[in-house]
Formats: C-alpha cells, sequence, structure tokens
C-alpha cells in the first residue's frame, strides 16, 4: 500500500573500519560505514531526483541555503553572518541575530519588517527589553 516501506530498506548493515593508526580499543578508533539495501538506494537516487525538479520548478533554494547543498558548509553560513554583521556595523546600524530562527522572533515580537537596517537603535532595545524581560545594555552602561 501506500506509504510503506520494506523492514529492509528501513535497516543498514554496519561495518566498523579501523583508523590509520588506531589501536582498536575504542569506538572512537573506527569510522564507521552504513550499508543499504540496494533497492532502497535507488529509491533514495529516485526521490532525490525529484526533489530536485520540485525545488528547481518552484524557483531553487534560498542563497542562504547552507544545509545539505554540496559546496556549502557551516563555515559557509557564519561566514555570511560575520559578514552582515559587520556590513551592518559599517552602516552604523542595529542587527538582531536569533539561533530560534524566522518563527521564534515573531513568538517573541522580535522580528519586524527590517530585522537588520536603520531601525532607531533605542526604539529596538526599548522593544527587546519588553518583549523578552530582559535587561539591554544601553550604549555608556558599564559591562
Amino acid at each position: 500500500s501506500k506509504g510503506d516501506f520494506l523492514d529492509t530498506m528501513k535497516t543498514a548493515k554496519l561495518a566498523l573500519f579501523p583508523k590509520p593508526g588506531r589501536e582498536g580499543g575504542e569506538a572512537s578508533d573506527f569510522r564507521p560505514i552504513c550499508l543499504l539495501n540496494t533497492l532502497a538506494k535507488l529509491y533514495e537516487g529516485v526521490i532525490v531526483h525529484k526533489l530536485k525538479e520540485e525545488i528547481d520548478r518552484c524557483g531553487g533554494l534560498s542563497e542562504r541555503q547552507f544545509g545539505f547543498r554540496k559546496g556549502m558548509s557551516t563555515l559557509d553560513a557564519l561566514e555570511t553572518v560575520l559578514e552582515t554583521v559587520a556590513r551592518v556595523n559599517r552602516n552604523n546600524n542595529w542587527c538582531a541575530l536569533s539561533s530560534g530562527g524566522r518563527s521564534k522572533c515573531l513568538q517573541h515580537g522580535l522580528l519586524e519588517s527590517n530585522s537588520c537596517g536603520t531601525a532607531n537603535h533605542g526604539d529596538k532595545r526599548s522593544s527587546a527589553e519588553s518583549n523578552l524581560k530582559l535587561p539591554v545594555q544601553k550604549e555608556g552602561d558599564s559591562v
């Protein structure tokens, strides 16, 4: 029936290969490789192809999508964040960073129409103070 996968497609065989120069007494001395069922790998290829087609049909991935993309890594994401913060700082603007993502910012009322922009520093600080119920350091305050 639809949506069902064979049990053999849901499991992998684990093969452990010793890392060069290691004794083999600890789990970290081995490199794990999961061997998947051939049918599962073929099916995975079909799904990946269809997903790529659909993503392209819908306009492709955002240039800010770093995960699960060839040639992109967390280092690229970090570099983009640092460049953005540096640019905003050079322009004497204000920028808020959130590890919770856009939906968390919206939940807490932190995300406005322009989260990195030319908004008045005082307005943003008072907004953050009232929404988070946390004190925010102001210019001239000691650390």
